[in-house]
C-alpha cells in the first residue's frame, strides 16, 4: 500500500498566500539495495524531473515540415507544470509522467522479432525473442524552475543540481531547452551506477496541438526514446556501432556532411543509422549517389531499440538482453526492486500549490496528482482537521488530474488540515517503498 501525506495546509481569510517550493511532496527517497536475481521481474526505480524557466517563454515554430505549414506562435510555461501542459490544457506533468512510464512499460512487454536478418548471421536470431526482464516503477515527480538549467546543454550540471538519491534511483530529466530539437535525448554514460538520462519531446508535443492533436510523441515518441536512452544506461551501444553483439543490425545509409574545407563529401560505412521508417526519404542523405530512396528497400530498415527508427514496438536481441541483465546484476542492486509477480508496486504523487489558502478571496485549494497502481484495489483522498483530529474521506475511486478540494470538503477559516492520499493494488509480493 502507498500512502502520502501533506501534513499542514492552512485555510485563512484575508492573508496573503504563501507559495510552495516548486517540488511536490513525495515519499522519502528509497534506500538500500539487495542482490539482484535477473530471473525475476525487475523494476527499475525512476524519478522524472520537469525543467522549467522562471517565467513564460515565447517562440515561433511551424506545425509541420511542409513548406506551407502554418506558423505556431507559442507563449507558455515552456514545459509541463504541476497543473497543466504549459500551453493552456488541463494535462499536468503528473499525468504526463504516468503516461510516459505506462507507455514505455507497454513497449517493454512485447519484444518483437527483429528485422534485417543478415543471412550470414541468421543463426543468431530466433523466434520467439527473449522476454524483457525489467519494467519501470515511478518513485518521484519533480518540477524545477531555473533559467540556467532550463537552457543548459550540460547534462552533467543538470544532474549535479537535481540528482534524486544518487545511485538508488534513475533520474529522467525532461528538458525542452537541452537541444531545442523536436525529439531527442542523451544518456549520462554507458552503464555505471549513477544513472540518468535527458529526454524531451515538448516541441513535438506542442506542434501536434496545432496539427491534429495526434499525441504520437506522448504515446510512442517519448516512451520509445526513454527505452533507447535507458538502454545506454544499461550498457547498450547503438546497434550500428561496435556494440559487442553480433546479432544486432549493422548500419546502411550514406550521409552527406561538410569536411574542413566546407565541401560536401559522402561517407559510406557501417557507422550510420538505418532508415527511420520504410519508404521515408532520409534527411542528410548523400545526393551524390542519386535520388533513389534507399528506405524503399526493407534491407535498410531496422526495428532495433538501439537503432534510430519510429516503430512503436522495438526489438531487443538476445545479446542485448543478456548485456542489460549483466549490467543490472552488477550495477543495479540499489535502484532495482524485484517482485515475484508482474504487478508493480503502487505509487502516487500529489501537490498542493500553497501552504496557506485565503478562502475568502476565492483562491481554490487545488490538489494535482497521478497514481501508478496496476489493478488498483483502493484509492482514498482524506482530510484531517488538526484542531480535533477528525478525518474525513472526501474522494474514492481514482482520477488522475486536478481536484478542487473546496468542492469536496467544507473547510473552515483559521484551521489547519492534513491531506492524505492512499493507493493500493494488493501487490503483496511487491510492496511500495
Amino acid at each position: 500500500m502507498f500512502a502520502q501525506t501533506i501534513p499542514n495546509v492552512e485555510m485563512s481569510c484575508g492573508n496573503k498566500n504563501t507559495a510552495n517550493d516548486s517540488q511536490p511532496t513525495n515519499e522519502p527517497p528509497p534506500t538500500g539495495g539487495a542482490a539482484v536475481n535477473a530471473d525475476k521481474m525487475i523494476y527499475l526505480k525512476v524519478a522524472i524531473h520537469f525543467l522549467l524557466p522562471t517565467k513564460d517563454v515565447t517562440y515561433a515554430t511551424t506545425c509541420g515540415t511542409a513548406l506551407n505549414s502554418p506558423v505556431l506562435n507559442y507563449t507558455g510555461a515552456g514545459n509541463f507544470t504541476e497543473t497543466s501542459d504549459g500551453y493552456g490544457n488541463d494535462y499536468s506533468g503528473f499525468q504526463y509522467a504516468e503516461k510516459m512510464i505506462e507507455s514505455a512499460n507497454a513497449m517493454l512487454s512485447i519484444n518483437p522479432v527483429p528485422w534485417r536478418k543478415d543471412p550470414s548471421l541468421s543463426s543468431t536470431y530466433y523466434d520467439p525473442t527473449p522476454a524483457l526482464p525489467f519494467r519501470y516503477v515511478l518513485v518521484g515527480v519533480f518540477f524545477h524552475r531555473n533559467d540556467l538549467h532550463y537552457k543548459s546543454s550540460d547534462k552533467f550540471s543538470i544532474h549535479a543540481a537535481y540528482d534524486y538519491d544518487s545511485t538508488n534511483v534513475i533520474d529522467i530529466y525532461k528538458a525542452p531547452g537541452y537541444d531545442s530539437g523536436d525529439l531527442g535525448g542523451e544518456a549520462l554514460a554507458y552503464g555505471g551506477v549513477n544513472k540518468a538520462v535527458v529526454v524531451d519531446d515538448y516541441y513535438t508535443y506542442i506542434k501536434e496541438k496545432c496539427g491534429g492533436n495526434t499525441n504520437w510523441s506522448l504515446n510512442h515518441g517519448i516512451p520509445g526514446l526513454l527505452n533507447h536512452e535507458i538502454g545506454h544506461m544499461l550498457n547498450l551501444y547503438h546497434s550500428w556501432e561496435s556494440d559487442g553483439c553480433d546479432d544486432t543490425p549493422v548500419g546502411a545509409l550514406y550521409y552527406q556532411f561538410k569536411d574542413e574545407n566546407k565541401t560536401d563529401i559522402c561517407k559510406s560505412n557501417q557507422d550510420n543509422a538505418n532508415c527511420w521508417a520504410h519508404n521515408v526519404f532520409p534527411q542528410n542523405f548523400c545526393t551524390a549517389i542519386g535520388n533513389i530512396n534507399p528506405c524503399a528497400n526493407w534491407a535498410n530498415v531496422s526495428n532495433n531499440v538501439m537503432d534510430y527508427n519510429g516503430n512503436q514496438y522495438r526489438s531487443y536481441t538476445p545479446c542485448q538482453v543478456e548485456k542489460m541483465k549483466k549490467d543490472i546484476t552488477t550495477n543495479g542492486g540499489s535502484y532495482v526492486k524485484q517482485c515475484l509477480g508482474d504487478i508493480p508496486p503502487p505509487n502516487a504523487f500529489f501537490w498542493v500549490g500553497n501552504d496557506v489558502f485565503d478562502i475568502c478571496s476565492g483562491v481554490k485549494p487545488i490538489v494535482s496528482f497521478s497514481e501508478m497502481a496496476v489493478n488498483e484495489s483502493k484509492f482514498e483522498l482524506k482530510v484531517t482537521d488538526l484542531s480535533n483530529n477528525k478525518t474525513f474521506v472526501i474522494q474514492t475511486g481514482s482520477k488522475v488530474g486536478n481536484y478542487d478540494l473546496a468542492k469536496l470538503f467544507n473547510f473552515s477559516s483559521g484551521r489547519s488540515y492534513k491531506i492524505t492520499l492512499i493507493v493500493d493494488n494488493n501487490a503483496s509480493s511487491c510492496p511500495s517503498e
